[in-house]
């Protein structure tokens, strides 16, 4: 059975459905819950294990690897915690 051509979604139309969609809402309400909870109030700001949480200001830097560098330490500590848990 020969249907004709499917219609063509408009530009943007597939990305407005998506980000409208039930699913991707409680993503972001979930989110700003986790954020409200944890006191993030800026980025970049990255939370390990519910327990430490660093941000720019507290790496005194922006940039990535220095970051990322001051993240390394609380996810040592948890990672310790773990395998001594073990």
């Amino acid at each position: 059975m020969f249907e004709g051509p499917r219609p063509r979604n408009r530009p943007g139309q597939t990305f407005l459905a998506t980000f409208n969609a039930f699913g991707v809402a409680m993503q972001a309400r979930r989110a700003s819950q986790v954020m409200k909870d944890h006191g993030i109030d800026g980025v970049p700001t990255m939370a390990v294990q519910r327990s430490c949480e660093v941000s720019g200001d507290l790496a005194q830097t922006a940039t990535d690897e220095r970051f990322l560098q001051a993240v390394d330490e609380p996810v040592g500590r948890v990672h310790a915690r773990q395998a001594s848990a073990r």
